[in-house]
């Protein structure tokens, strides 16, 4: 039922609802409706809602005028409805029970609910009960900008008597009364809470607390402005709390008050308790009388909750905002550092979660901002699955998801920084701090001699490594031991940064120097250190020369190709050592110090002694033969005769042979008649060597070059003459006297002194009976056939 612009005069039924009863559906008062002189024997004097079943009423620009109810609400009696009052003015209307103006009960299962906004109540009262204006025992109920005037209850209450659950804001109390207590509010049950509003002039005729609480109800009084004389008869104090309440943000005019609280101080709530304030206000307490109340306040740049009904009441309801700004960003995954294996045959990736700390609850000025990560600054190992996102107040602190791969990273930390831009209250620019932890495991076929550290180094590179074939020079010991490096790699063949093994891996190098065409036959083992950076030293060294491989393992697996290896003997001592027979010796006129040791330190034979490669003591020579006397002069001719035969020719001239032309001198000699020629060969300077031995003929020249068959015995030695070589003289001439041996039975030595000759004969020089006399200057040999 709609009603426009009615009046209802004079109305007086039997029981509820002097004007109009509602026990059903949906009844509206709107556009300028008049309720005046009408009364009820039961409840409402001018409407009263009674029903078991849901029901509304809407009351807007109405005037309520002297009506009367034997029972509640002297105007309204609303029981199981949801109400709605606006810009009503009820005046002049009694109860002779609770709700000189109104009653809100309930008295089936349904609740009523009220919303009342800007209406006055000016000079109702309750004849008999409490709340000279409106008695709430029951129901929901909002009361907006409303005003009691002049009120009064016989008992308590004088303006409201409630056990309901009550919010009252911007509503004022003036003068009014009750005949026992609490001339403002009685609240003996529910929550009642009372904002920004005021209570003046008001007294109670027995004591004159003007709120007064009971039955564990909870009081809030918040901004409320107290004007109250506590010289009037038998008043205590401006409250009478004996209930929890919170007396917050109070302004009071009190004079001739012993007390502020006539009740228990102990249930008034202080800053210690939660809910004191609103978010993010600050609290503090102040004292009236000795009652503690709270004082709510946004400090330190905070500002009041923009969707708060007032600047002032912010601070104590919806709270004080900061603005939101972006305090630091944290990874929230594995802490600040990222470590990533690298195994023989995977690189890890991973997502890291970086948390973006805010600070600020502001989501009422912006309900969304955003963020943005600049993709730019990342090297090519990070990358952002996303670069942008919301921040709302269901999501709170932002996550940015930053993808991290350990591929195409040699071993060790990288470091890098992504730059966050965050949209707040204000704009801000964070660089956040990534650091990557590669941990590579090495990669036995990816392990490198080399030789140029740096060049690898540099790039953290294996691929560029290279080393050569070195030649080296045998030592006595590994003192002397030469280093030869190599690199440790991983998957990627990129340089390792630590040494095995370690925690994670329990494999450790080894090496060996493995003989391939020396008189050693066994393998040896090589000791390694770890010099840093992924590099390690092999301390390599043998004591008999010849060819060689260092191999490396990683645990049981052959690592990387061996490296070949060439042992001589030294050059750089003094003297020289010389080769024979696949060891190292003191050269002519020197024997070691030690004759045990295969690599010796040499000393000199004194003057008039000697010693060949290979002896251990030095050895006395004898001076060379004198010349035979010469000839007696043939006899004088005897007288001529018959013409005798002819004579043989004189013996030719010695064949002369330089040793520039050694071999190819001796080849024409050999290929040519010389029988009967003396042959010589005359030694300058350098080395040669010459070796001869009876049953064949075999010149083997330095290329490698064979001609004709090899006799036995002739193996690698550079000559071998045999009886087919008939010079009637064959004499080899230097500085100083010679060696002379005869038929190949006796053997004499006189040694040769020389620093321009240098001769080695490393075997047999072989003789028979008819074997021409050999004339020796400069040379050393050993007779292997006696």
């Amino acid at each position: 039922t709609q009603c426009y612009a009615f009046v209802f005069t004079t109305s007086s039924p039997t029981q509820d609802g002097g004007a109009v009863l509602q026990q059903g559906g949906r009844l509206v008062l709107e556009g300028g409706c008049v309720i005046e002189d009408c009364s009820a024997l039961g409840d409402g004097g001018a409407i009263a809602c009674i029903s078991t079943s849901e029901m509304s009423l809407h009351i807007e620009d109405t005037n309520i005028t002297r009506c009367a109810a034997d029972d509640d609400g002297g105007a309204l009696s609303l029981d199981a409805v949801n109400a709605v009052i606006e810009r009503v003015q009820i005046s002049g209307c009694t109860a002779r029970q609770g709700g000189g103006a109104l009653v809100l009960s309930q008295t089936d299962e349904l609740p009523p609910t009220l919303l009342a906004r800007d209406v006055s109540v000016l000079e109702c009262q309750s004849l008999d009960g409490d709340g000279g204006a409106f008695h709430m025992p029951a129901g929901t109920a909002t009361i907006l900008k409303t005003t009691f005037v002049d009120c009064r209850a016989e008992r308590s209450g004088g303006a409201v008597s409630t056990a309901a659950t009550v919010v009252m804001r911007d509503s004022h109390v003036v003068r009014c009364r009750s005949g026992t207590a609490a001339p403002a509010f009685r609240v003996f049950g529910g929550a009642f809470t009372l904002l920004q509003s005021s209570i003046t002039a008001s007294s109670g005729e027995w004591y004159g607390g003007l709120v007064e609480s009971s039955n564990g109800a909870l009081v809030t009084l918040t901004l409320v402005d107290i004007t109250h004389d506590c010289a009037a008869p038998t008043s205590l104090g401006p409250f009478n709390i004996r209930a929890p309440a919170w007396l917050r943000g109070i302004q009071a005019d009190v004079s001739g008050c012993d007390t502020f609280n006539s009740g228990n101080d102990a249930l008034i709530n202080g800053c210690n308790v939660e809910g004191a304030c609103g978010d993010g206000a600050t609290c503090s307490v102040v004292t009236f009388l000795g009652t503690p109340t709270i004082a709510c306040a946004c400090t330190g740049g905070s500002f009041s909750h923009p969707d708060s009904e007032s600047e002032e009441l912010a601070p104590y309801e919806l709270g004080c905002l900061e603005s939101i700004v972006a305090e630091r960003a944290v990874h929230t995954l594995r802490t600040v550092y990222m470590p990533l294996n690298k195994n023989a045959s995977v690189a890890e990736h991973i997502d890291a979660e970086i948390l973006v700390e805010l600070s600020g609850n502001d989501f009422a000025t912006r309900q969304v901002y955003n963020w943005t990560a600049v993709a730019s600054t990342l090297p090519d190992w990070a990358s952002l699955p996303a670069e942008t996102g919301l921040i709302d107040q269901d999501t709170g602190n932002p996550v940015v998801l930053l993808r991290l791969t350990a591929e195409g990273r040699p071993d060790g930390t990288h470091q890098a920084t992504l730059r966050l831009i965050l949209d707040l209250s204000e704009r801000q620019r964070i660089d956040v701090p990534i650091r990557l932890v590669v941990l590579a495991t090495p990669v036995a076929i990816n392990t490198h001699f080399v030789d140029n550290i740096v060049e690898v180094a540099e790039n953290s590179d294996c691929s560029v490594a290279t080393a050569e074939p070195k030649i080296l020079e045998v030592t006595a010991s590994s003192e002397q031991a030469t280093s030869v490096r190599f690199a440790s790699c991983d998957l990627e063949d990129l340089l390792l940064q630590h040494s095995v093994p370690d925690s994670v891996d329990p494999r450790a190098f080894q090496a060996s120097l493995v003989p391939l065409n020396s008189a050693e036959t066994e393998t040896a083992s090589i000791s390694l250190a770890y010099s840093g950076g992924g590099v390690y030293e092999c301390a390599v060294y043998s004591q008999i020369p010849g060819e060689y491989e260092l191999r490396l393992f990683l645990g049981d697996e052959p690592a990387g190709a061996p490296l070949p290896l060439t042992f001589t003997c030294p050059t750089s001592s003094d003297p020289p050592l010389v080769l024979l027979n696949g060891r190292c010796f003191c050269p002519e006129g020197y024997i070691p110090q030690d004759a045990s040791t295969r690599v010796p330190s040499c000393e000199s034979c004194p003057d008039s002694f000697s010693a060949f490669p290979g002896d251990t003591e030095c050895t006395q020579f004898s001076p060379p033969p004198s010349p035979p006397p010469p000839t007696a002069p043939p006899p004088s001719p005897p007288p001529p005769s018959p013409p005798p035969p002819s004579l043989p020719p004189p013996p030719a001239a010695p064949l002369q042979v330089d040793t520039t032309n050694l071999l190819e001198s001796l080849e024409s000699i050999r290929s040519g008649n010389v029988a009967g020629q003396i042959v010589e060969l005359r030694l300058s300077s350098g080395l040669f060597q010459l070796d001869a031995l009876l049953g064949g003929f075999r010149r083997q020249l330095q290329s490698g070059e064979e001609q004709g068959p090899v006799p036995e015995g002739c193996e690698n030695v550079a000559f071998c003459f045999d009886n087919t070589t008939t010079a009637t003289e064959v004499r080899i001439v230097g500085e100083g006297a010679g060696t002379v041996i005869t038929n190949g039975n006796s053997e004499s030595r006189r040694g040769l002194q020389s620093s321009s000759v240098t001769s080695e004969v490393s075997s047999l020089l072989g003789v028979s009976a008819n074997t021409p006399t050999l004339y020796l200057s400069g040379l050393t040999f050993t007779n292997r056939n006696g």
